[in-house]
């Protein structure tokens, strides 16, 4: 009788814990267009690889930094940024829009459960957008939330 008793209090706490094994990354970085620091260029984040709802969007400050805050749980272990901006190799503004996506894989970090909860600092590590490779296979976030 105790066995069972100490079973179904087991289960009732279990199901009262939230399995939730989020990644808190805290994503950020420069945006820069031909040496330059790049404002107002809009930066989407989507977790995993397949969706195209980003959780998180904003754009650059005056300074082209971004700060994306978020919890990742896809469960490929990915997650992609994409970068909507009118970078071009003259001074000017180009008027047509273009679009980086980054892809990043985070499975093999060798984060432990603690270094996750705490939140994971994931430098953007961008070139310069004139200096990107660009990968047309990689699905684009969508520029709004």
């Amino acid at each position: 009788m105790v066995s069972k008793a100490a079973f179904f209090t087991a289960v009732i706490i279990l199901n009262l814990i939230d399995f939730n094994w989020a990644v808190n990354f805290i994503i950020s970085g420069t945006i820069r267009c031909n040496g330059s620091v790049l404002p107002g260029a809009t930066v989407s984040l989507c977790d995993g690889e397949h969706t195209e709802n980003p959780i998180e969007t904003l754009t650059s400050d005056s300074n082209g930094q971004v700060i994306l805050r978020a919890d990742l749980k896809s469960s490929d272990s990915i997650y992609r940024v994409s970068i909507y901006h009118n970078c071009t190799s003259t001074t000017s503004k180009g008027s047509e829009e273009k679009i980086y996506t980054k892809r990043i894989t985070y499975k093999d970090s060798g984060m432990g459960q603690t270094q996750q909860s705490k939140g994971v600092q994931a430098p953007l590590n961008l070139k310069d957008l004139l200096k990107v490779e660009y990968n047309y296979n990689y699905l684009n976030c969508s520029k709004n939330k």
